[in-house]
């Protein structure tokens, strides 16, 4: 459809339009556009900037993402492996600090078992029968002092070297009266300690 100058369908004294791609050529000063040999192929970007098709353009933007996923995904790993080793470092110092509470609580637990011994030797089950609101007597508490504090100790001997809540569980299932005396002893202890 090509079209001479004084019959144009953009009017007289219109300069050139431009139509670029494969698909046409340019007309002089008319306007008119001639299709190229390829005959009409659609926009394929050969006039772009730079020469480049739209699909290089998309190749592109789409190795650009690639790549920017990549650092995204990369800078992840890396905080999930930072995020793991201070998780491990906070769980190593609880580890720690339950070691040696642990222990201190077998320290205390000790101490206690000791104390309520000599207390228990010396006659001093009347000041025991006295925190019992005078319903023991003193013999009794005399009696009960020992067998409490082989029990404290042997908690303490545990707590420095066993499983601490696997025991405990079994230790209530088979003698429930037994745990609950080793519980007045650290309540006692406990009692004490906050005292001072």
């Amino acid at each position: 459809m090509a079209q001479n100058d004084t019959n144009s369908t953009l009017g007289a004294g219109t300069d050139s339009i431009s139509v670029t791609g494969a698909g046409a050529t340019q007309g002089s000063t008319s306007g008119g556009y001639t299709p190229s040999q390829g005959g009409s192929q659609g926009m394929s970007g050969a006039g772009q900037p730079g020469g480049q098709s739209y699909a290089q353009q998309a190749q592109q933007a789409a190795q650009q993402l690639g790549d920017k996923a990549h650092q995204l995904g990369d800078k992840a790993a890396s905080t999930y492996s930072d995020v793991k080793d201070q998780a491990a470092d906070r769980l190593g110092q609880v580890r720690d600090q339950a070691g040696q509470l642990k222990n201190t609580v077998a320290d205390k637990l000790d101490q206690g078992a000791q104390a309520l011994r000599q207390q228990a030797q010396q006659g001093g089950g009347q000041q025991l029968a006295g925190v019992a609101g005078g319903v023991v007597n003193p013999e009794q508490v005399q009696r009960l002092a020992g067998p409490a504090a082989d029990a404290m100790e042997k908690t303490a001997d545990f707590l420095r070297s066993g499983d601490l809540r696997g025991a405990i569980e079994d230790q209530v299932r088979t003698n429930p009266g037994r745990t609950l005396l080793i519980a007045l002893g650290l309540g006692y202890v406990v009692g004490k300690a906050i005292r001072r």
